[in-house]
């Protein structure tokens, strides 16, 4: 529970002064972000071949970018 405060703490500190277009569009990122990381640890638990994942690891890292 404490690394989870602590997380939430660190974003909401990045975004509390942000205008509300740019704080939707850090949570859209974050979403997806998350969503590929999920998928390729998914493909990659369920023995997938690794080149499914390329696609989920360039979203992941393009999200992370944007961020």
């Amino acid at each position: 529970m404490k690394v989870l405060s602590l997380i939430r703490k660190f974003f909401t500190d990045r975004i509390s002064g942000k205008p509300v277009k740019e704080r939707i569009f850090i949570y859209y990122m974050l979403f997806f972000a998350a969503m590929s990381f999920l998928i390729t640890v998914g493909n990659i638990v369920n023995g997938l071949e690794f080149s499914y994942n390329y696609k989920w690891i360039l979203v992941c890292l393009v999200s992370f970018v944007f961020i």
